[in-house]
């Protein structure tokens, strides 16, 4: 016999508790997906019935959330800024902390609408494809992943479906097939420490590409050698925006690089989250 969306709801809070810290909202989501509404709405309908169908697909999902994989990645998609971006096992799930580096952009390019901006191990694309939604800015996503570009790609075309809009997509290992200058480069980093990134084994960070958290021994070899070659690929007074990790600050202030420091900028927990270089 079929059950009402509450107790469904209900029942699967129970068993994804101990698997996620929060079992009820992760319960909502995925059914919400299966019904293919808005958690609103499935919320204002608690007493509908689930049909045998939506209760076997819901099941599997469920299932899904029990082996700690993300919810974004089961339901395919992520919201960030003000957009929904989709997402899979191919890139890193956006953050909330990354958001503060796209306002700081978002500050930078006030009275530069039509700059040229480079999104650096892009990704989904999140980062190029929001500052592409508030400017006029030529956008380049740049991944040494061609898988992550491929779903950058995805979004741009979904995001921007009949404006007129070019974006630039390049497979690159850093700088390395990077052209021309910038009037900004925006880069969100793999900080974590070899260490750390094998640590993530049996967390949901686990289902995520590996090749985004890792950053070498100490967690800084890749923004090491994106600080000492940045300076050639922008333009003078352009910027460089990088996410930093809980430890990243002592290295922003430290690192070799013939960019000047202008600004490290707190999140709202007061970490400070991203680094502003300046040439």
């Amino acid at each position: 016999m079929p059950q009402r969306v509450a107790e469904v709801i209900r029942a699967a809070a129970e068993r994804l508790n101990g698997a996620t810290d929060t079992p009820r909202l992760d319960a909502e989501i995925l059914l919400a997906h299966v019904r293919g509404v808005d958690r609103s709405d499935l919320l204002t309908g608690y007493g509908k019935e689930v049909s045998d169908p939506e209760q076997a697909r819901f099941d599997a999902l469920v299932a899904r959330r029990l082996t700690r994989e993300p919810v974004a990645y089961i339901v395919g998609r992520k919201y960030f800024f003000e957009d929904e971006f989709f997402v899979d096992r191919r890139v890193l799930i956006p953050r909330p902390d990354t958001e503060h580096l796209v306002e700081e952009a978002l500050r930078l390019l006030r009275y530069r609408p039509e700059a040229r901006i480079l999104d650096l191990c892009c990704g989904s694309g999140c980062i190029g494809l929001t500052l592409a939604r508030f400017t006029d800015a030529d956008i380049t996503l740049a991944d040494l992943s061609p898988d992550a570009l491929a779903v950058a790609r995805l979004n741009a075309e979904r995001l921007f479906s009949g404006k007129e809009r070019r974006f630039h997509l390049i497979e690159s290992d850093i700088f390395a097939a990077i052209t021309g200058t910038f009037d900004l480069i925006a880069v969100n980093p793999p900080y974590l420490t070899v260490a750390e990134t094998d640590a993530l084994a049996g967390t949901p960070g686990a289902h995520e590409p590996r090749m985004a958290f890792d950053g070498g021994p100490d967690g800084f070899a890749v923004s090491r050698r994106i600080l000492a070659d940045a300076y050639r690929f922008l333009k003078p007074g352009g910027h460089l925006l990088m996410e930093l990790g809980f430890l990243g600050a002592p290295m922003a202030r430290t690192a070799r690089t013939e960019l000047r420091l202008v600004d490290i900028v707190k999140d709202y927990a007061g970490i400070e989250r991203v680094a502003v270089f300046t040439t």
